[in-house]
């Protein structure tokens, strides 16, 4: 353990846990208001942030800042269309294959999430092929 770890518990340690300011926070706690300050570090090489309570060292609001991020782009526009696309090229790839080897329930799975989360990338596809299509002929 080095000088800046902070034990959260047997199973978590927060390194490189360093305050950010001096400003305190108040939260609830059992129904008294708590002195906490915020504090960034890592855990397991994430970066994360949170609370620590003055009183008794306990974590408040622990966020993992790169997986905050990555739920932010799954729900963005982009992130849909990227997911979309994946499922749509992950299904046809995996539609090829033959025999005992073919995950059948992960194929249908992921039919499932394309039509009813992800179906942004198929829509897109389908109408533009079309629409190319159609002024490739016109162009003949």
């Amino acid at each position: 353990m080095k000088e800046n770890d902070f034990i959260v518990n047997k199973f978590t340690t927060i390194n490189k846990f360093e305050l950010v300011d001096d400003k305190i926070t108040q939260f609830m706690k059992f129904g008294s208001l708590e002195d906490y300050k915020e504090f960034k570090g890592f855990i397991n090489g994430e970066k994360v942030k949170g609370f620590v309570c003055l009183k008794d060292d306990n974590i408040y609001k622990l966020e993992v800042l790169n997986k905050t991020k990555a739920i932010e782009l799954a729900q963005s526009m982009r992130g849909i269309y990227i997911i979309s696309q994946a499922l749509h090229y992950g299904i046809k790839e995996l539609s090829k294959v033959k025999g005992v080897h073919k995950e059948i329930s992960n194929i249908e799975d992921m039919k499932f999430l394309k039509k009813h989360l992800f179906y942004i990338f198929f829509d897109i596809d389908e109408k533009l092929l079309k629409e190319v299509l159609k002024n490739e002929n016109k162009n003949r």
